[in-house]
């Protein structure tokens, strides 16, 4: 799986964040979908496996990433 911010479709993704290189997801792209699934290593050092399927939404893909580096900036936290 790609590595958020290093490697794949994940590498303009998340650099700068705290999931940067700590997270690893297979992604998908359609008119107004977004999809990742994949796992993320915690700032506990726990692992946690997710899949997330964003659809119909109002905003551009660019806008979305952002809100999705938000999501997992807090999802690093746990």
């Amino acid at each position: 799986l790609p590595l958020a911010g290093v490697t794949g479709t994940l590498r303009n993704m998340f650099r700068g964040t705290t999931a940067d290189s700590r997270l690893r997801a297979k992604t998908g792209t359609m008119s107004r979908v977004k999809s990742l699934a994949g796992y993320i290593r915690t700032n506990t050092n726990k692992t946690i496996g997710f899949a997330l399927v964003l659809n119909n939404f109002g905003c551009s893909q660019d806008e979305m990433k952002k809100k999705l580096e938000k999501i997992f900036t807090w999802v690093m936290q746990l």
